[in-house]
């Protein structure tokens, strides 16, 4: 997949995550385009929890950059119920737009405490939250996916939407953060 993580990066450059993965036997693969550092946690702070939703074109290029090249399925992380009515939008999708993607997944769980609340014991303890969406299996079937969000904390986010995404048997699920 041109412009996303490859097979032929250096071990050195892959995170401790998908190392452990990889020895678990599972081939899924992220890639954060940048570190989660301070100004990206103001950036993330003024874009997701103060609402200024003109922020999403921060970064836009950089995602376009990213995936001008990918041949699939773009699929971004959904945000829970709650969550959309209190922010009004989507992030991720907010990240992504100008770009075809499929809105695969909902989540199913009306979570009370955002993720960004929690430790990162209570993350990795995370239950499952979302489901494919219907007649998505036909869609993604037999696709290459791209798995979009914005930051990757603990992985226990991707990891389940991957979970998911896995019952429509794609030929490949790979990652793309904004930040890790």
């Amino acid at each position: 997949m041109p412009g996303v993580w490859t097979e032929d990066v250096p071990r050195s450059a892959v995170c401790y995550d998908c190392q452990r993965w990889d020895k678990k036997g599972d081939r899924f693969k992220n890639e954060a385009i940048f570190e989660y550092n301070d100004a990206m946690k103001e950036y993330m702070h003024r874009y997701k929890f103060l609402g200024d939703y003109y922020l999403r074109k921060a970064f836009q290029g950089e995602i376009k950059r990213k995936v001008r090249n990918f041949k699939g399925v773009i699929v971004p992380i959904p945000v829970n119920p709650v969550t959309y009515k209190r922010r009004g939008f989507n992030q991720v999708e907010g990240l992504l737009d100008g770009l075809k993607y499929v809105d695969a997944m909902r989540c199913v769980i009306n979570k009370k405490i955002d993720q960004s609340a929690k430790n990162r014991s209570q993350r990795l303890k995370a239950e499952q939250t979302f489901q494919l969406r219907e007649n998505m299996i036909e869609k993604l079937r037999d696709q290459n996916v791209l798995l979009v969000d914005d930051v990757y904390t603990t992985g226990t986010t991707i990891r389940h939407a991957t979970e998911v995404l896995k019952v429509a048997n794609p030929l490949q699920i790979k990652g793309l953060t904004l930040a890790r």
